[in-house]
């Protein structure tokens, strides 16, 4: 039986930059949100959460 070679992801970075892939969705993300929600968000992400998790994190705190 052969064995599939996992394919290793990488990481977030805990080094408090975010990438220009981040950088990017966040921009897009930001035209239907407000600053305090974006503001969050970012902190979130350079702390090493995803997208997804910063923004439902950010969700049920601010609520917008």
């Amino acid at each position: 039986m052969a064995y599939k070679t996992k394919v290793k992801m990488s990481k977030p970075t805990r080094g408090g930059k975010l990438s220009i892939q981040q950088k990017s969705k966040l921009k897009e993300h930001s035209a239907h949100h407000t600053a305090p929600h974006m503001n969050m968000m970012r902190q979130k992400m350079r702390a090493g959460k995803s997208f997804s998790k910063a923004h439902e994190e950010t969700k049920m705190k601010l609520g917008c």
